[in-house]
């Protein structure tokens, strides 16, 4: 994290020199284009005609190209250097003011970040015992302490995106770079065409690799994943029927084999290093990759065995490419086609097989534990790793060898019978495998890879949000209600629906008032939006979950602090006390209502349904700080850029304790379930949360304590009647 002595005293002058300079550079790289275009090729046309002038011009036309990409680079690292320059003098200047006003009362902030309390009416022991004067003394020091940790966390967010724009996109933010290897020298060039020529050797090795070969290979793998040249070269050489040959026999040692810890590692390590290797090389576009690519299709059709004198069937090819595609990048349109035939497989034997039986029958895990038999649970994962590819394949079909045309997510929603068990999932902690298919309609909805965990969102698209629109009007309606409320085949993944649900904070409040709330991006559901009976139904059957009721209510209250920090701080100089107070009740009423909602999915879950104790709710507050972010971002603006929208009054750490203070005491209207007629303890921690909010914005942007506290007490009365209200919107659904 950025400290306090570094911001206080970096000398932020040379960013700014710097980005002058790349600026320069652009001009020269233009100039000197300008010059090679008129003093070299120009002059040589008039002159030289053949097969050697035709091959040089081409040369030469690659070269002028060359130093426009040049140009457009320097162009792009200026704007950057500036960009970081503005944003760290801002964060600085931030900083002077917090401590001129620490200062003004007496605080001193020490180099460590450490603030003292220096009021000389310490001194006075008369003054210092006065009612009350203490306590006001460790508010305002708290209060400079949240200031100054809000500044520092800025700084850093931009600190983090800064180094990773500068580290990053090597060939150019069009992939139109000036020097698309990535290397820095012709040796280290060779040395990885070499590398990537012994790691195919080892591929197509006869017999099983040695100890040391595996590292080797292990080795190589993980030092050039990430590099298009290498993967590309490695990937042809090696040959996609080979790749899955070895790569079989690599996760299935001989019977009776006892793997050390280490060697576990080791065969999972080649895993994520060899799929992400061979995700990368999808993404280069030429005739060889695509060859690759035809070929690693045709190969999924074939049984490969590592073992033929223990085991006759061996393992599919789909379930190998699944489960190397789990990891990494790969290109779109194979992950589309990938997909569809892996439906079509499916739909193949329909009639008389499902799932268990076409990928489990004479098939068995050997002691690693990889692959996954449902070959399906691996290409959802790849798809939670590709966006794109996720969206394109949720919103589209796949017609199969019969003439018929499958809709993608209704069959995998709603139609697919899902394998149970570690050995269909891969993973003994999670036996549902169609937990991941949440983790693709995550992807989808959010445009981000369903694990990212950064700060930051991009904008939603249309695509995006008509989605998010389709997922909530088909589980938001009474005739879908049994496939996602209580333990609906879809329970499995309401945890990555509440994180839909966060994503689209705004959204689903606005469903809930007339009042224009902020969005990150397009709407979903258009101008009219979500549908409010659909959105009410939606998050009562999601809040059902712990991990999703606490995302939702996380996100929930970071989106309404965000809201009541905004008004108050852009309010109109001309507004009176009235108006700006009922403009925060309004604010505060959808969260409310939203907050009412979850109590009774709460409730239901554990007093209705059975799925879930109330104390897996208790304990469910992994990541509650996040989601706060995540909610404070898309009301503020700053989702999509950390610079973007105004200081929340009350931390991110205070936010998230109110939050789980909430969660752990939302329980009332459980004890009293048969009756539902107390909801006492939820409704009054969301009062406190409301009261404790707004008190603290209020007081922030210029009210008087007792204003502060008039317009705290009304918004949390007013909240309390929106928690009931959500609670029998709820309770009165379907």
């Amino acid at each position: 994290m950025v400290s306090y002595a570094y911001l206080n005293e970096a000398d932020f002058s040379k960013l700014a020199t710097c980005a002058e300079s790349w600026k320069l550079m652009k001009k020269k790289y233009g100039g000197i284009g300008e010059q090679f275009e008129q003093q070299v090729v120009k002059r040589l046309q008039t002159t030289w005609e053949g097969d050697a002038a035709t091959k040089a011009f081409h040369h030469m036309s690659t070269v002028t190209k060359q130093y426009v990409a040049a140009g457009t680079e320097a162009a792009r690292m200026g704007k950057l250097m500036a960009e970081a320059h503005d944003e760290f003098t801002t964060a600085r200047k931030k900083l002077h003011t917090l401590q001129e006003d620490a200062g003004t009362d007496h605080f001193k902030i020490h180099d460590t970040g450490t603030i003292e309390d220096v009021d000389p009416m310490w001194d006075s022991p008369t003054a210092s015992s006065q009612p009350g004067w203490a306590e006001e003394r460790r508010r305002k020091q708290e209060g400079f302490a949240d200031r100054l940790e809000q500044v520092l966390r800025h700084a850093t967010q931009f600190d983090q995106n800064y180094a990773a724009a500068f580290k990053s996109d090597f060939n150019g933010e069009d992939e139109q770079g000036f020097n698309k290897s990535g290397y820095s020298s012709d040796d280290q060039a060779r040395e990885a065409q070499e590398e990537a020529d012994q790691a195919a050797k080892l591929i197509d090795k006869d017999g099983r690799l040695t100890e040391t070969e595996l590292n080797q290979l292990d080795s190589f793998l993980a030092e050039h994943k990430g590099d298009p040249h290498f993967a590309a070269r490695f990937a042809q050489k090696a040959g996609a029927e080979d790749t899955l040959d070895r790569y079989n026999q690599i996760i299935n040692p001989p019977q009776g084999t006892r793997l050390t810890d280490a060697q576990l590692k080791r065969i999972q390590s080649l895993q994520g290093n060899l799929g992400s290797t061979l995700g990368t090389a999808t993404t280069v576009n030429d005739s060889a990759m695509y060859k690759f690519e035809q070929d690693l299709l045709a190969a999924t059709d074939r049984n490969f065995n590592a073992n033929p004198t223990e085991s006759p069937y061996g393992l599919s090819g789909y379930q190998l490419t699944s489960s190397l595609m789990s990891q990494g990048d790969w290109d779109d349109n194979l992950l589309q086609d990938y997909g569809e035939k892996l439906i079509a497989k499916e739909q193949l034997s329909a009639g008389f097989q499902n799932p268990d039986a076409i990928w489990g029958q004479n098939r068995t895990v050997g002691i690693t534990g990889i692959p996954a038999l449902d070959p399906m649970t691996g290409f959802m994962d790849a798809l939670g790793h590709n966006p794109d590819a996720s969206l394109e394949f949720l919103d589209g079909s796949t017609h199969t060898d019969g003439g018929e045309s499958v809709d993608n997510l209704d069959y995998l929603m709603k139609d697919r019978h899902w394998p149970e068990g570690a050995g269909f999932t891969g993973d003994d902690k999670n036996p549902d495998g169609i937990s991941t298919l949440g983790h693709a309609m995550e992807s989808a909805a959010t445009g981000m890879p369903y694990d990212y965990d950064g700060p930051t969102m991009p904008p939603h698209t249309p695509d995006q949000a008509g989605f998010v629109n389709e997922l909530v009007s088909t589980l938001g309606t009474s005739e879908n209600a049994d496939l996602i409320n209580g333990d609906g085949r879809l329970a499995p993944i309401k945890d990555s629906l509440g994180e839909i649900t966060a994503n689209y904070m705004g959204d689903f409040q606005q469903s809930l008032t007339t009042v224009d709330l902020p969005i990150n991006g397009t709407h979903v559901g258009g101008s009219d939006g979500i549908d409010r009976g659909d959105a009410v139904n939606f998050l009562s059957s999601v809040g059902q979950d712990p991990e999703a009721y606490k995302t939702i209510n996380a996100a929930q209250l970071g989106y309404t602090q965000g809201l009541v920090d905004e008004s108050l701080a852009h309010r109109d100089p001309g507004a009176g006390f009235d108006r700006m107070q009922d403009r925060v009740i309004n604010l505060t009423a959808p969260g409310s209502c939203i907050s009412g909602i979850m109590s009774e999915a709460r409730a239901e879950a554990v007093y209705e349904h059975h799925v879930a104790e109330a104390q897996d709710f208790n304990n469910a507050t992994k990541d509650v700080n996040r989601w706060v972010g995540y909610g404070v971002g898309i009301a503020t603006g700053a989702i999509a850029s950390p610079a973007a929208g105004s200081a929340v009054t009350v931390g991110y750490g205070e936010l998230s304790n109110l939050v789980m203070g909430h969660i752990q005491k939302d329980n009332a209207a459980e004890g009293d379930f048969e009756a539902r007629d107390v909801y006492a303890s939820g409704q009054k921690s969301h009062e406190v949360m409301i009261n404790t909010m707004v008190e603290k914005s209020a007081g922030e942007h210029g009210y008087d304590e007792y204003e502060a506290r008039d317009m705290a007490d009304t918004a949390a009365r007013e909240a309390k009647q929106s928690f009931s209200s959500g609670s029998d919107l709820a309770y009165g659904r379907g």
